[in-house]
């Protein structure tokens, strides 16, 4: 059960790290012109992007504690 919060907490700071770079991203170059829509889809790629990394670490690690098993 810690372990299921504990990785629930690491998605949601990975979440707010996304939203944070790709908005960090798209201000350092425009001032005045936001396009949210794009903004939005930006994170929402960064989001998928870094939940299928997440995804592909886990795998990995499962992957590791099974060959350690045997």
């Amino acid at each position: 059960r810690l372990k299921a919060e504990v990785s629930q907490l690491k998605r949601s700071l990975q979440r707010a790290e996304t939203e944070a770079r790709v908005l960090w991203e798209e201000m350092r170059g425009k001032e005045h012109q936001v396009d949210t829509a794009y903004i939005q889809e930006r994170v929402m790629l960064r989001r998928e992007v870094d939940k299928l990394r997440l995804l592909l670490l886990e795998k990995k690690d499962e992957n590791l504690q099974l060959t350690d098993k045997y």
